[in-house]
Order: C-alpha cells, then structure tokens, then sequence
C-alpha cells in the first residue's frame, strides 16, 4: 500500500514526463516537457514565491508557537486562572475545525465585500492574508509539541535563576530555548517541509491570488500565492496534455524530496556534519532560484562549509544582491528566496555560538524584557480574540437569513433557522455525512490490519532494521502532496478507481501510517518480553500470540490510531476535491466547499455553508466523544484497580 500510494506516484510521474498523454493518447515526448516548464518564466517565480511563503510560514509559527508554549508552560501549574484555560482553549480551535472550514470563514471576515482588504485586486494583502491564516492553522500542533519539551525542563535550575535575579526574557533564551534547540530544529524543519507543500490554505483563500505584473508569461499567469502546488494543480486543470503536468510533478517532488531529506539529515549524525547540513541548503536554493547571481552567491556559500562563523558576511552580501537584483528586475523576478535559508542558518549557528562561553545573567536585558513581556501578552491574546472571532464568525453566518456577508451588527439578518432547514432538506446534507462516514470507518477498520503486524515486527527489530523502516515510511509520509496526487489520479484513472471510494481509502491509509507504526511499535516495545516467552510455552503461535494476548493489552493504542485515521479520513479535502466526479458521491468536506466555491465565485452560499459546517463539528464531537470513551479501558483495567 505505501509502494502503492506513497512511491509509485514517482515513478509513474517520471515515466510520464517523458510522453504526450492526451487523455490516453500517449505518445513519445522526450524532454519536451521539461523544455516547455522551465523555459517559462512562471516556474521560476512560483518557486520563489513557495519558498519564501515557506520560511516567513515557518519563522512566523515557530516565534509565535515558542512565546505561546513558554507563557503555557510558566503560567499553567501556578496559575490555573481563567485566562490560562481560555488560551488552551483558543489553542485547541485552529485545531478543532477543519481546514475547509476555518478558511472559508476568514476569507469571509477579511475579504468580505472587499472592504477594506480586497484578495482579488491587492496582491500585498492577499499574500499577507494568507499568510497570517496558514500560521493560525499551524500553531496547535507546534505548540503542543513545543509544550511537551518544555514539560522536561527542571524547574529549580528556572527557580535559582530568578533567585539570581534573573528576568523572565533571560531565562527563555538563555536557560529554557538551549535546552530545546533539538525539537525547536525539529519543529522547523518539519513546518518548512509542510509549508513548501502547501496547497488548501492557499487555494480556498485565494486560489492563486492576484495576479502580479511580472508574473504574466508567455503561457501562464502567476499570481501573489501562486505557490508550486496551486501551479500544479491549476496546471493540471488547464492542460490537455498530462505529461507536461507529470513533468511539473517531478520538478516539485525533488523540491520537496530535498527539504525532506534536509530534515532526515537535520536529526541525525554529529555536530559538524548538521552544520554542513544545515548550509546546503541555501546552497541548493540559490541555484534553484537565484537567477543570473545563482552560481556566484552559491560559491560564496559553499566556501562557508569550512568558514562556518563568517555566514554572517554572506547574509550580508546576498542581502546587498538581492537589493540590487530587486531594483533592476522588479519583483518576483529579483526575489532571493536563498538569502531567506541563509538568515535561518545564520540565527541557528549564531545561537549556539552564544550558548557557550558567556555568563547566563550577565548583562543588561531591559529592553528585551519589555518586548518579551509585551510579546507574551500581545501573542496570547491575539490566539485567544482570533479563535473566538473564527467561532463566532461561523455561528453567526449559520443563522443568517441572507447568503451575503455583512458583519455590521451584532445579530444576523433575518436571523432564524433557514439555513439548517434548507441544509437538511434541500441539500440533503446527511447523504454526504453517510459517505464521509463510510470512508472514515473503512480507514479506521483496515488500518490496524496494516500496522498492528507491522508494528510488533519493527518493536521486535532492535536494531537497525526497525529503524530503516520507520525513516523509509516516515520519507513516504513527508513527501506526499498535491505532487503526489496528480500522477496518482493518472495511476488510478488507468486502475478504474477515478471517482471511487477506494482511491480515497487507500490515500487516507497512507496518510495515517507514519503516527500509527509510531505509536503502536513504542508501545509493543515497552512491553515485557515475559509475555512472548509465556506464550511461546503455552504453545501458541504467533497470530494467535497478536490476537488473543498483544492486540487486547493494546486496546487503547490501537483504539488513538483508528480515531486519528479516522478523523484524518473525515476531514480530507484534497484528495476527494480530485478523485471524485459525481455531486452525489462527494464526502461533507467537498460538499461543503462547494456552498462557496474558491474566492471568485460568483454566488457563495455563507449562510448553508456555515450550518452545514456547525452540524459537521457537533457530529465530530459526538464521534469522537463515544469512540474516546472505547478506550479508556485495556484488558488489564480490573486487575490495574
């Protein structure tokens, strides 16, 4: 299944490139596609433009994410007030509602009537927009993790600190952040990776953006977030030939390949191999992107591999480059998104020289206090006012009588039950809550099948095999997307399984088998080997040993997964936005998309969309309130009490 979904897209791309397909017309193409991208200068814009999104997505979340998770952590066993509760709730939101929900939403609060922010005319705003959107939707996650690493932080070396007089500012950066500098690199590396695949923020905020000047080629039209999986997609639509849309695939599956292997890279091996690591970067994207400075400004890096500590100069330089290029050519075509990974680069070597050879408290930190006590103030409340904004953004246009969006009073026009009235007869909404549902539970069900035996063999594998085969999926797992996809509807179409729940399934399986080998493997290695010798005596082989013994001890385990699969599967977008034709098989996700369509849409439905939203989170609630309720018990719960 993971060859299937997870490595044959490739493949299946790179043989694709080489041909004509004209709706299965195949014909030989040779290099033709390639010439016909890259001569273009659209390809190289969007590739800027997806990676500087990348890096202002991924510093903006991870800043943000630390101040949250730090004032979480430093306030939340002494202070159990009010606020604190509120900021983990409004934490939770982003996290709560699916993506084709909360995005809608916000464009209907920012965009509106056009008034004042207009994302179809402003490119500046409709980047910013977005921006600020993608970075709300990704801070749970990184907050929670980062939470969890501050949770291993002692805290009496905190508590002699501030008896030392340290202030608040001072034992963050000097005391807690170097003791996180392994997951917050994690964390960035994860999010850079995530960012660079980016697609349903950006398409059901903007579809693109507007379009920039320079951004108007020969055969294509790129606009303010344009990123490389909106090209692709736009492509994909717009192009009768598949192969030029494959050959886009295989140019897009090495960007993201490269940062995913950049990732691997960045959590293993020693200190000076990590430096180089981190400096080839940059590196790789100026030759990418870099234009007529590409090599020169490449070299300059390069030479940093043995000059580490004079990166700073090179920031420097590149910046004074990109200035220059900026000036001559316009943007995006003057745009250094390379000078971006080198200023990353810069911080983090910058960071861990000043760790070292310098007292902690030493020094006046005064200013720096002030912004950080602002910063811990400001953050949180803009997380908690956001979230409460969304919601109640969404309860509002659900018991509106009109479709328009008008916030300018407090009760909804016309305000009544119109919207779920017409939700539940007129659209007949609960047939797409039956198909969501039966794609769901189908997922839920098969994954244990998967990944319970796999995950006993990888917990038996004490060495280095286990390993290999979590990285090689977890490699599968990072580098799926919207590059992905298209060359799988390609495999698929040939398959029969275009406009089929089992394509669906198959993705969503995929999907979900990284968190679920994880979990189930750390969990059947904590498991006393005693067990296995028993049955090993007893007689019993080995499904028996899996079946009768392994699988209800691990109840609980297993029982996480499938909700997590199963939440995965209800609320997956893109995959049923591309493999399902028919209105009537559609899941709720799609479903609900289609009330208001992208940005440019002429007649959006906000108010049916809003209560077929509201349904679709009280119906998530439920299910995941009785399945959470399966589990709370394993086989050995009576003899535990």
């Amino acid at each position: 299944m993971a060859a299937l979904v997870g490595i044959a897209p490739f493949f299946a791309a790179l043989r694709g490139s080489f041909l004509h397909d004209y709706f299965g017309a195949v014909s030989p193409a040779g290099l033709e596609n390639y010439r016909y991208i890259l001569r273009d200068r659209a390809f190289a814009y969007s590739l800027n433009i997806t990676v500087l999104w990348a890096f202002l997505q991924t510093v903006l979340t991870i800043s943000i994410a630390l101040m949250i998770s730090y004032r979480l952590w430093r306030r939340g066993r002494r202070d159990h007030s009010r606020r604190i509760r509120l900021l983990h709730f409004a934490v939770l939101v982003p996290w709560a509602v699916p993506v084709y929900i909360a995005v809608p939403v916000w464009r209907a609060l920012i965009h509106g009537d056009g008034v004042p922010f207009n994302l179809l005319l402003q490119p500046v705003w409709g980047f910013v927009w977005a921006l600020a959107v993608s970075v709300w939707l990704s801070l749970p996650a990184t907050v929670f993790i980062l939470h969890s690493g501050f949770k291993k932080i002692g805290r009496q070396m905190v508590e002699a600190a501030a008896l030392d007089g340290a202030d608040d500012s001072t034992i963050a950066f000097s005391i807690c952040f170097p003791q996180l500098r392994e997951i917050i690199l994690s964390v960035v590396l994860i999010n850079f990776v995530k960012s660079l695949k980016e697609f349903s923020v950006v398409f059901l905020m903007t579809a693109g953006g507007p379009p920039l000047i320079s951004g108007i080629t020969e055969h294509y039209i790129v606009g303010a977030t344009t990123t490389l999986s909106v090209f692709l997609y736009d492509l994909f639509l717009s192009s009768a030939d598949y192969g030029v849309s494959s050959a886009f695939s295989v140019l897009l599956s090495l960007v993201v390949f490269t940062a995913t292997l950049f990732y691997l890279l960045g959590r293993s091996g020693d200190k000076r191999s990590r430096k180089r690591c981190l400096l080839v970067l940059p590196i790789f994207i100026q030759l990418l992107t870099g234009g007529p400075a590409a090599v020169p400004v490449a070299l300059v890096y390069l030479i940093l591999m043995w000059y580490p500590d004079k990166i700073s100069r090179a920031v420097v330089l590149h910046t004074v480059v990109m200035g220059i290029l900026l000036f001559i050519r316009g943007f995006p075509a003057g745009l250094q998104p390379a000078l971006a990974a080198g200023a990353a680069v810069w911080l983090v070597l910058r960071s861990r020289s000043r760790s070292h050879g310098r007292g902690r408290y030493a020094g006046k930190v005064s200013f720096r206090e002030v912004l950080w006590s602002a910063a811990q103030r400001f953050f949180p409340l803009i997380m908690i006012c956001s979230s409460a904004v969304m919601t109640a953004a969404l309860v509002w246009l659900s018991f509106s009588g009109v479709d328009a969006v008008d916030f300018g009073s407090l009760l909804p026009p016309a305000a009544g039950l119109r919207a779920y009235r017409l939700v539940a007869g007129q659209e007949h909404i609960f047939r797409y809550f039956q198909n969501s549902f039966l794609v769901a539970v189908t997922t839920a069900l098969l994954l244990p099948l998967v990944t319970f035996p796999a995950g006993w063999f990888i917990a038996r594998e004490k060495g280095r095999t286990g390993a290999a085969i979590l990285i090689s999926i977890q490699l599968i797992g990072t580098v799926s997307g919207m590059h992905a996809l298209i060359p799988l509807y390609i495999i698929f179409r040939s398959l029969g399984l275009i406009n089929s729940y089992a394509s669906l399934v198959l993705i969503y399986l995929e999907h979900s088998l990284v968190f679920s080998l994880y979990t189930i493997s750390a969990f059947l290695r904590n498991l006393p080997g005693s067990l296995r010798e028993a049955a090993l005596l007893e007689g019993a082989g080995t499904c028996y040993y899996l079946r009768k013994v392994l699988l209800p001890l691990s109840r609980p385990v297993v029982l996480t997964t499938m909700i997590v699969a199963f939440l995965g599967a209800w609320n997956g977008f893109l995959p049923a936005l591309l493999f399902i034709r028919d209105d009537w098989k559609y899941t709720i996700g799609v479903k609900i998309y289609t009330f208001v369509g992208s940005i440019a849409s002429g007649s959006p439905k906000w108010s049916i969309f809003a209560a077929a939203s509201v349904i679709n989170m009280l119906f998530l609630v439920i299910l995941f309130t009785i399945m959470k309720k399966m589990g709370n018990t394993t086989a050995l719960s009576d003899l535990e009490e």
